[in-house]
């Protein structure tokens, strides 16, 4: 079972989540965001939010900030969970699977998603796709009308 702790900050329009192997590491990062005392009187006003925990997960975790998901929320759930979940939902949905790189940033937006560090396996905005997972298809050879010709 892996373990990821989290720092998700941000004010009504955005967020970005840190995720963190270590739990001292994710601590430094709490307290940096608390030193920026204007931040923190929009936290007190709660027109932002600061959150931090960690998580356990065997199958994955999701990143979700919208209006049913405020302040934003991680949570340990499974990939078919994580598409009922974001299916026509209103906001931004990021769902990564196995490790994550240390210090991996999540920048969740109505208008896009960022993420440096690990990419996640899924991501969603409003109801619609950014990354998917990638499903192996095969082709039938359908021959172009120039080869059909050359036979003749």
């Amino acid at each position: 079972m892996a373990q990821v702790h989290y720092v998700f900050e941000g004010p009504e329009d955005y967020a970005q989540c840190y995720l963190f192997k270590n739990k001292g590491k994710a601590r430094a990062k709490a307290r940096e965001l608390k030193a920026d005392k204007d931040f923190m009187e929009l936290v007190d006003d709660e027109v932002a939010f600061l959150e931090e925990g960690s998580i356990s997960y065997t199958e994955g975790f999701a990143v979700m900030i919208g209006s049913d998901f405020w302040p934003g929320e991680v949570k340990a759930m499974s990939a078919d969970q994580f598409r009922k979940l974001a299916q026509g939902a209103d906001g931004s949905f990021v769902y990564y699977t196995g490790d994550i790189k240390d210090g991996t940033e999540c920048y969740l937006d109505s208008r896009g998603n960022e993420y440096n560090g690990s990419q996640p396996t899924i991501a969603v905005v409003d109801g619609d796709y950014e990354i998917s997972e990638s499903i192996k298809t095969t082709f039938k050879f359908i021959p172009t009308f120039e080869s059909f010709v050359k036979k003749f």
